[in-house]
């Protein structure tokens, strides 16, 4: 029974591979509301991060990311809002994506509870594309080829829980609920259709306070599933005196990736992260760069002294 688990899981490993829609951030452990709208808020103060990632440098058309997440607690609100915003380039497709969330937050003794939604409005657009068909022919003869120049827009939704506690944190999410088509248009007068794919988020996320020193070991994993393909990350952070951090990742069948960062001023974090590429990807690529940085404030409203008060009208 074990040597049939050990196969198992060997050959379980080498069917993992990318999942197609969805944006890939190695420093996820960072920009988790970007994932899960139910960490929305789980913050106790204003937090705006703004991540950049560029993908196998060197390869043609490869994904160059942009995105922003903004998003505070709102006490009246129980729980907290945030918008995302990000546009993704990859080969000829330009993919701009604004989404509007909102998590319900349930106290426990050693923690807190999410439960989130996000509304998305998706613009997908077409650059202008050279095709070049496995026929020969041209490509405005192929009704399935999207035409240059042409965009679309549709909505979708994303729902997720989150658990932050003092020892662990974990969440699962599904994000493009809808599975929305998009319309683009064709060389034919017709159009072509983009569907979303569902796909399923998994985090997780365990501390491990070094006795007697200022370190903290955080073991933890992220997976992806479109229902069809899996990816995971599984990495090893080391924080030191919640200033500093570093650590190692690594995503099966496609990279190993280097971690580094720091709280460089109480309001302000500065995150670098570097892929060194594993799969055949990497002939042509010299790895992936990634960066972000997150700016929280807080917003005080002193309380309203009690006293009398005279109006000089009346003096």
């Amino acid at each position: 029974m074990k040597k049939f688990s050990v196969l198992f899981f060997v050959f379980f490993l080498t069917k993992i591979t990318f999942a197609q829609q969805e944006i890939q951030f190695t420093q996820f452990m960072f920009n988790r509301t970007f994932y899960n709208p139910a960490h929305t808020g789980m913050s106790p103060a204003i937090c705006a991060t703004v991540f950049n990632r560029s993908q196998w440098v060197g390869f043609d058309g490869a994904p160059v990311t942009l995105s922003g997440v903004i998003e505070s607690p709102i006490n009246f609100l129980h729980g907290g809002l945030g918008l995302r915003l990000y546009r993704d380039q990859i080969g000829f497709f330009d993919d701009i994506n604004f989404g509007l969330s909102y998590s319900y937050h349930i106290e426990r003794a050693e923690g807190r509870l999410g439960i989130g939604v996000r509304i998305d409005l998706i613009n997908k657009s077409i650059g202008n594309a050279d095709w070049i068909t496995p026929s020969g022919n041209l490509w405005v003869s192929d009704g399935s080829i999207g035409a240059p120049a042409s965009s679309g827009l549709s909505p979708d939704f994303a729902f997720g829980v989150h658990y932050e506690g003092t020892k662990f944190s974990a969440g699962i999410a599904s994000t493009r609920l809808l599975e929305a088509e998009t319309d683009l248009q064709n060389g034919t007068g017709g159009v072509v259709k983009f569907r979303g794919r569902r796909t399923l988020l998994g985090n997780f996320g365990y501390n491990f306070p070094l006795e007697g020193t200022n370190w903290v070991l955080v073991p933890g994993t992220f997976i992806k599933y479109d229902f069809t393909k899996l990816q995971a990350d599984l990495n090893v952070m080391a924080y030191y005196n919640e200033k500093f951090w570093g650590g190692l990742s690594y995503r099966f069948v496609d990279a190993l990736a280097l971690i580094a960062g720091a709280q460089v001023l109480p309001s302000l974090a500065v995150g670098y992260s570097y892929d060194l590429t594993t799969s055949s990807i990497r002939r042509v690529s010299s790895g992936s760069h990634e960066i972000f940085l997150r700016y929280c404030f807080k917003i005080t409203i002193p309380p309203r002294e009690i006293g009398s008060y005279r109006n000089v009208r009346f003096l």
